[in-house]
């Protein structure tokens, strides 16, 4: 009789572990769900280009080198024309306005507008590339703001009529990006190029001389972080772009 109540006294504890530890269970998928639901939907993270060393990513924390590419990239596409600037350009602008801000297309527009008025947009094509030699380096993306990042751009352009080529210069453009998270589905970057800051304006460049002062800059160590505009001279003197 003795052995039969110990089974039955143990059948019991037996079942109130097991009872206890479906209540624990229950309680860690409480937990579980609950996170899940705070847990953001989407993450929005930079990855650097150069993972070579590895990189510490942080959630919204946008590298550099990410701001300069971003940068490029949109200014390569709306001085892209194709076969015709008169037709060209306001499609490039349209076409990027999702990387604009609304400032950066206005200034785009009247841009558009100066250009035809002087006849420098039919039957033209245009391309623009970074000079070689003279890609990102820190000293040419500048913080100047929580989200706001002043970019600078050594670029070579080209334009050509009915086949002939018509310009061919070295053009810096001091370039303003910003955060812009409004539309994700436009644009996942959460970035946006807010153009020539007002008061500044591009001017041409030797590029050797710009070359040598990027060289400058690296072997001294120098703090700044973006290169100094030229004094316009023979070499270096406000243009219109």
């Amino acid at each position: 009789m003795s052995r039969f109540l110990n089974a039955l006294d143990n059948s019991k504890l037996l079942i109130r572990v097991q009872w206890l530890i479906i209540a624990a269970l229950f309680l860690l998928a409480l937990f579980a769900v609950d996170g899940l639901r705070r847990a953001p939907a989407a993450m929005d993270l930079h990855i650097p280009p150069d993972l070579s060393q590895g990189a510490i990513v942080h959630p919204g924390q946008v590298p550099e080198p990410n701001v300069y590419t971003f940068a490029l990239v949109i200014w390569q596409q709306l001085n892209r024309w194709a076969n015709d600037g008169e037709k060209d350009y306001g499609q490039q602008i349209y076409a990027m306005a999702p990387y604009l801000t609304p400032a950066c297309r206005d200034q785009l527009g009247d841009d558009l507008t100066g250009k035809a008025n002087r006849g420098e947009l039919n039957g033209r094509t245009r391309a623009l590339a970074e000079i070689a030699g003279q890609s990102y380096a820190p000293s040419r993306v500048r913080r100047e703001a929580a989200g706001i990042w002043r970019v600078t751009l050594d670029t070579e352009i080209t334009e050509t009529l009915l086949g002939q080529q018509v310009k061919h210069s070295y053009v810096r453009y001091p370039l303003r990006v910003v955060r812009y998270q409004v539309d994700p589905e436009k644009n996942p970057y959460g970035l946006a190029l807010d153009c020539v800051p007002r008061g500044e304006a591009p001017i041409r460049i030797d590029p050797k001389e710009a070359g040598a002062q990027d060289a400058a800059t690296k072997e001294a160590g120098s703090k700044v972080r973006a290169p100094a505009p030229p004094a316009p001279d023979s070499s270096s003197q406000l243009i219109k772009h």
